[in-house]
């Protein structure tokens, strides 16, 4: 969850990790602040395959206080295309009222914090009613409702997202309840993205150096320091 959109919670989640990894090494055997670390015989794309190619092992480590077999940081992100078009000949702002299945099977993959709806690259005010849950707040499906201003007969594209990643902050909007009129409404299947989740770099943070090593290789460091 190519993503084709710039997701405000992907590019935070890029700059924390790699805030966090560079905190992270430079913060062991380093004396001063002016001194810069790099790794000495490290094979880059070893350490960026098992930190960037599944979710590690087991799955759901991040959801326990222990070192897990294999770190990995991925998890998948969903994205709902909705294709709304306006019938009644006349432009206006318009509150869309849809109902949509998240998650039928109940596959844990719909965290209710998690869901966002866009326009082309912005995300727009929504609002969920009648949420029936498969366990905790795993959504299973909802009423969604959301805003837009709409041309005489135009024809736009809606993309809902939403994933597992316990880690997101709920979004903060609140639309009153409404009805869709003199619009069609068409709902196309869910396609998968893989992104990086908020809750396994949380939890990578609580991990110390000795279980790092142990899981992606004893590498050793040196210094450099330039005037």
């Amino acid at each position: 969850m190519g993503w084709q959109l710039d997701f405000a919670v992907a590019v935070g989640i890029f700059l924390i990790f790699f805030s966090s990894l560079i905190s992270f090494l430079s913060s062991y055997r380093l004396s001063s602040i002016s001194s810069l670390s790099s790794l000495k015989q490290i094979k880059i794309s070893e350490v960026f395959s098992n930190l960037f190619t599944g979710k590690g092992v087991p799955s759901d480590w991040e959801e326990y206080n222990r070192t897990p077999v294999k770190i990995g940081l991925e998890t998948e992100l969903y994205r709902i295309p909705i294709i709304v078009k306006e019938t009644n000949g006349n432009a206006r702002d318009a509150v869309i009222n849809i109902s949509l299945e998240f998650d039928p099977t109940c596959l844990k993959r719909s965290w209710n914090n998690t869901v966002r709806v866009y326009e082309n690259e912005t995300e727009i005010p929504f609002q969920l009613y009648n949420q029936n849950f498969c366990s905790e707040q795993y959504l299973r499906n909802a009423t969604l409702l959301f805003n837009s201003s709409f041309k005489a007969y135009e024809e736009k594209v809606f993309w809902v997202y939403f994933s597992d990643d316990r880690g997101i902050l709920p979004a903060n909007y609140s639309l009153p309840p409404s009805q869709t009129q003199n619009f069609t409404v068409k709902v196309l299947p869910a396609e998968k993205i893989y992104v990086l989740s908020v809750e396994k770099l949380e939890a990578l943070k609580n991990l110390d150096y000795e279980e790092v090593k142990q899981i992606l290789g004893d590498y050793e460091f040196y210094l450099e320091v330039s005037e």
